[in-house]
């Protein structure tokens, strides 16, 4: 019996083998390609709420960075939060002027003392200037202000860390922000007529943003100080004096800016400060028959609806949700007493707005109404006055901002702030919630379909060709 044979191997084996071994090459070669390639390459963002997507203003400010950024994490790299590290290393990718490091503070103490770090923090440094800013890389919620808080409530009960909010892009841009030279600009805010505090979240991001804040007491100082590049007044329950008034008006015009959120009709001050600029408050609080919101009909009535976003202006620029407006004061827009201010409308009601003020029902007529417009004006060559006005508190309220985060509320106010300023957008960026993340797929989408649907299909189907396949034979 021969248990080899002398023939010729065929050239069928031959030509099998060759594929065989070239399939195996390509193989390991791909496998050894795939494995060096970062993980901003490799990995699709699938999350709920993007957590690992980086924003355009992010996007745009990297690409416009001239210095060398030393990003520095004075934590344990293997104990953090790997969303966090995740994270860092796909922002670290989209610029070659980024670099990233992790220190641990128990193997080298003398390192982090030597760089002025410290534990928990990750440290953003010009590599030009010298110029560094830190910011946490954890902590909990209502207590600090980090990249990623916890709950401090199940801590303190149960000893769990359970994550509830992801900060990373917002503390990094503001850092950056800081580091590369941004110039800082100086926020008032009015007090003395009733005014309430700035929404929480609002005033995280402004903080964020690096701006300097103040309060101002106009009537106990008697003028507005040259450093105040934003005057915002927030929902006054008590009208201006007539000094305050004329003082107002005389700002404006030598190029003042100004944010009003007017959440009263019956303050003739504020309202013959607007019709200056050309926006006119009328009686009576605005309903919208056509975007009501119905689920909270039995709470606020036709008061409560989704605006309608102008697309044309900067300040609706990043919008990708609905907002809510509840309880406004309709505005209308006429001719402003000053000739050169021109008035752009930004938030409005639909065709079917309605402004009641206990009129007869068959008085009552649908238009639009304004509730977002900003008139500016050009004064000498290289200023220009700015009145933006939003003619409904709610709208900034944290009623409204910590009960729905996912509306385009905070995006429109930090817009209506931002604009005030050159290239101040890309620092001012809300934290997202942890709470709502998981690893599923919840819009229709493409990648969704294809999971979903075409895969199940694909695999029912192989399946079925092959169960025929064999009954037949």
């Amino acid at each position: 019996m021969k248990f080899f044979s002398n023939s010729p191997v065929s050239r069928p084996v031959r030509l099998l083998t060759a594929l065989t071994a070239v399939v195996l090459a390509a193989a390991i070669i791909l496998v050894t390609v795939l494995h060096v390639l970062p993980s901003s390459v490799m990995e699709y963002d699938m999350t709920a709420n993007d957590l690992y997507r980086v924003s355009g203003v992010t996007t745009r400010m990297l690409q416009e960075l001239e210095d060398p950024i030393e990003i520095r994490v004075f934590s344990d790299e293997a104990s953090l939060d790997q969303r966090f590290v995740k994270y860092m290393e796909k922002y670290t990718a989209l610029s070659p002027l980024l670099t990233l490091e992790f220190i641990d503070p128990q193997k080298e103490p003398s390192a982090v003392k030597d760089l002025d770090g410290e534990a928990n923090t990750v440290q953003v440094r010009n590599a030009v200037t010298g110029d560094t800013a830190s910011f946490k890389v954890s902590g909990f919620e209502g207590q600090d202000a980090a990249a990623v808080l916890y709950d401090s409530a199940s801590y303190y009960a149960y000893g769990t860390q359970t994550p509830v909010s992801f900060d990373a892009e917002g503390r990094l841009a503001g850092a950056i922000g800081t580091v590369t030279g941004s110039q800082r600009y100086t926020i008032f805010h009015l007090t003395g007529h009733g005014e309430s505090p700035m929404a929480t979240s609002i005033a995280a991001l402004l903080e964020k943003a690096n701006y300097e804040q103040y309060s101002l007491e106009l009537l106990s100082v008697g003028s507005i100080p040259e450093t105040c590049d934003l005057l915002i007044c927030n929902a006054p329950t008590s009208d201006l004096s007539e000094d305050e008034l004329t003082l107002l008006k005389r700002w404006l015009a030598d190029g003042g800016k100004l944010l009003l959120v007017l959440d009263e009709n019956t303050l003739p001050n504020f309202s013959a400060l607007l019709k200056v600029y050309g926006m006119q408050t009328e009686q009576g609080y605005l309903a919208d028959h056509d975007n009501v919101y119905q689920q909270y009909m039995d709470r606020f009535g036709m008061y409560c609806f989704h605006p309608v976003y102008n697309e044309d202006s900067p300040l609706c620029e990043g919008i990708a949700s609905d907002g809510m407006v509840i309880g406004a004061v309709p505005l209308t827009l006429v001719s402003p007493e000053r000739r050169g201010s021109e008035t752009e409308w930004f938030m409005s009601s639909s065709t079917g707005g309605v402004n009641y003020y206990g009129q007869p029902e068959d008085e009552i007529e649908e238009k639009i109404y304004y509730v977002g417009a900003v008139a500016t004006e050009e004064v000498g060559d290289e200023k220009e006055s700015r009145l933006t006005v939003i003619s409904s508190g709610y709208y900034v309220s944290d009623t409204v901002l910590s009960s729905f985060p996912s509306l385009s509320n905070s995006t429109v106010i930090m817009n209506a702030i931002n604009a005030n300023f050159d290239g101040k957008a890309a620092v001012t960026i809300g934290a997202k919630d942890l709470g709502l993340i998981r690893n599923s797929l919840t819009r229709i989408t493409p990648y969704a379909l294809f999971f979903t649907v075409v895969v199940p299909v694909a695999f029912l189907a192989a399946g079925l060709f092959f169960w025929l396949r064999r009954r037949k034979q």
